[in-house]
């Protein structure tokens, strides 16, 4: 492929016309179409489905196709730019606004423009308010002005002016269209089966700003860890908690993670290592139980943990409060666990929400249990569960 197949295909794909884009680029049809069809060739797929008369429509492959090739063309208005030697933009924007805009009020502001930025091509796509929004969230423009009572639309990013040079007041939306995230939404831990990164499903409002959904009814815990240098000294494992911790704090503190894998039945079982991370919002790093983990450099850094609760195989009695199990970061050999399976149904978080309310009405007695493993005198390992006294409130 090249840059001209590129240009052809990005002016035929946002004018959905072999035609018109012939028109623009001042090629005879027959060229675009055979550039067409040597991108088609190169790719070996079909970017364009031929409806009746003389337009046309991106097929599915062309959609995924064109804001690649859209990130080619500007990359090389930039290497251009770039081999000038200068730092005055260069390139290509693509402006969709509607005929009246353009006609009566985008002139003096192009003019403008065009003195104080010479090497930028400004290139006006007119259309109705709805096809210039359906072009921005398709990729096919780079900036967008219209007149629209709604003043939010997902993956743009607005800004609204109500005053215009004639005096009238009006909704008029200057929107961006906002880079797609191109991180992947599950990064697995190499060494431990079933431990990494899961992308948060945030929904875009602006360049820096979005809100993620409570898509489901576990709960959140919030945890502060301090000032003060914050390192574990066991490792907390779970054997019916899956764990989906989200670090919130400085973004360039570094925090190292340990893991070990007593999970009997895993793959991975016995593994033991070690990991860095740096707190992120957008994600949260998803622990299966049975998996083992402490942290080092916590300090500065809160955690929110939205985890899933798994119940025995065997229908077994499963209480969360004396899940945890601190195995101490020195002691080897590390224990051998079955973990939980089963995921728990909505009664018995209903059932966990009776609980928490009753407990809410008495004062608090004992601490949070710390669950330790010991030795018995057959060789077998025991959980014991050890809960502090907490004074009486005066």
């Amino acid at each position: 492929m090249d840059i001209r197949q590129l240009t052809t295909f990005q002016k035929a794909a946002t004018l959905l016309s072999f035609s018109r884009a012939a028109a623009e680029l001042n090629y005879a049809q027959s060229s675009v179409t055979g550039q067409i069809r040597g991108l088609e060739n190169t790719l070996g797929v079909e970017l364009f489905e031929r409806l009746s008369g003389r337009s046309v429509r991106l097929t599915r492959a062309g959609e995924r196709f064109l804001p690649y090739a859209e990130q080619l063309l500007s990359l090389a208005d930039e290497a251009r730019s770039a081999t000038r030697g200068g730092s005055e933009p260069a390139g290509r924007v693509l402006v969709g606004t509607m005929e009246s805009i353009a006609t009566y009020h985008m002139p003096p502001m192009l003019e403008f423009f065009h003195h104080r930025h010479p090497g930028l091509q400004v290139v006006l796509r007119p259309g109705s308010g709805e096809e210039t929004v359906q072009a921005l969230g398709r990729g096919a423009l780079d900036l967008g002005l219209v007149m629209d009572v709604e003043t939010r639309h997902a993956g743009m990013e607005g800004i609204v002016l109500r005053s215009l040079a004639d005096g009238t007041v009006r909704r008029v939306e200057l929107r961006r269209r906002l880079p797609k995230d191109g991180r992947k939404n599950w990064e697995p831990f190499d060494g431990v089966l079933g431990v990494g990164w899961v992308r948060h499903p945030v929904i875009r409002s602006g360049a820096e700003s979005g809100f993620s959904a409570l898509l489901d009814r576990h709960p959140l815990y919030f945890i502060d860890h301090g000032e003060d240098r914050y390192t574990h000294d066991a490792y907390g494992i779970h054997l019916g908690q899956e764990d989906r911790l989200t670090f919130v704090g400085p973004r360039d503190q570094e925090v190292t993670l340990h893991l070990i894998d007593t999970r009997v039945d895993s793959p991975t079982y016995g593994a033991d290592v070690s990991f860095t991370l740096f707190p992120d919002p957008e994600r949260y790093l998803l622990i299966p139980p049975g998996v083992g983990h402490a942290f080092e450099h916590l300090e500065n850094v809160y955690t929110i943990n939205r985890p899933r609760t798994l119940l025995p195989e065997d229908g077994g009695e499963y209480l969360p409060g004396n899940d945890v199990i601190d195995w101490p970061v020195d002691q080897r050999p590390m224990p051998s666990l079955r973990a939980n399976a089963v995921p728990a149904s909505r009664e018995y978080y209903e059932e966990r929400v009776a609980d928490q309310k009753k407990l809410r009405a008495m004062p608090p007695t004992h601490s949070a249990p710390s669950v330790m493993m010991i030795t018995g005198e057959n060789g077998r390992q025991i959980r014991i569960a050890l809960r502090k006294k907490v004074p009486a409130a005066s």
